[in-house]
């Protein structure tokens, strides 16, 4: 149970690393550190930064309020399937739809984990997205890499992600068809499987 915003004692702190309220030696410099091997805890990044002690000194009790030692990473998302990609023989095209999904307590922000595909298609993954609520593009041209969505998402670990993936058809002189899929991943914790169709030159 977090923590909440109003006053809060060295008790209540200990109470939520599921220590005794009265342990007998409790220092702040104790409860703000994440050395496990010592103190026999270690802080939850999966709660927010704002909402977890930052290890560094003057250490306040402050830096607890919201802290839910518990928590976990929670994504929630929706439109995630029948995102088909389609086109001639060397186009590349992005699907008519996009996913959103919503992640609570990342750490290590998001990364694009768990792509493959099956018929063996030719070709690579492209994805327009974005992290402000806007729509992404359309747009076949200027779409990034998994590499690419991954440096860019490094830092992201709470939030909205609306995510439309594309499919680069390659070589031009070949029929590729088959399926791709994937998911987000931060902090350990994985979105259901985003999936679509590929149909190119046929």
């Amino acid at each position: 149970m977090a923590l909440g915003t109003g006053q809060i004692s060295m008790g209540d702190i200990n109470v939520e690393l599921n220590y005794a309220n009265n342990r007998a030696n409790t220092s702040l410099a104790s409860l703000h550190t994440s050395d496990g091997a010592t103190y026999n805890h270690t802080i939850n990044t999966a709660n927010a930064s704002a909402d977890r002690p930052d290890g560094s000194v003057p250490h306040s009790m402050s830096e607890f309020h919201s802290y839910d030692h518990d928590a976990g990473v929670s994504w929630s998302i929706s439109g995630n399937t029948g995102l088909h990609c389609q086109g001639d023989a060397g186009a590349t095209d992005m699907a008519t739809n996009f996913a959103t999904a919503v992640l609570s307590g990342g750490s290590g922000g998001v990364d694009i984990d768990n792509f493959s595909t099956s018929g063996g298609p030719f070709g690579s993954l492209r994805v327009h997205f974005t992290t402000d609520g806007s729509t992404p593009s359309t747009s076949n041209s200027g779409t990034s890499s998994i590499s690419q969505f991954n440096t860019a998402m490094a830092n992201f670990n709470s939030g909205t992600i609306k995510i439309r993936p594309g499919w680069t058809h390659e070589p031009s002189n070949k029929d590729g068809s088959g399926s791709f899929t994937f998911t987000l991943e931060s902090g350990g914790g994985d979105t259901s499987a985003i999936t679509g169709n590929i149909n190119f030159g046929f």
